[in-house]
């Protein structure tokens, strides 16, 4: 299907915490994919006050298990 249009990164990041939505998209394209994708890489950039900050002293990483 190909990448993500503008509106669904839109929609998808005013559901709720990046983090989570950034999880979702990662989902969601691996699903896409049926098999044909072994790499999906997703990065988000907080940008601005609206999201809570995280201590950067510490890496903020997630390796997804999809079975």
């Amino acid at each position: 299907m190909g990448p993500f249009s503008d509106q669904e990164l839109v929609e998808s990041f005013i559901s709720g915490p990046v983090p989570e939505a950034l999880e979702g998209l990662i989902e969601r394209a691996l699903k896409r994919a049926a098999g044909h994708s072994d790499n999906v890489t997703g990065v988000a950039v907080r940008w601005g006050g609206v999201e809570t900050a995280h201590n950067t002293d510490e890496p903020v990483s997630h390796m997804l298990d999809i079975a």
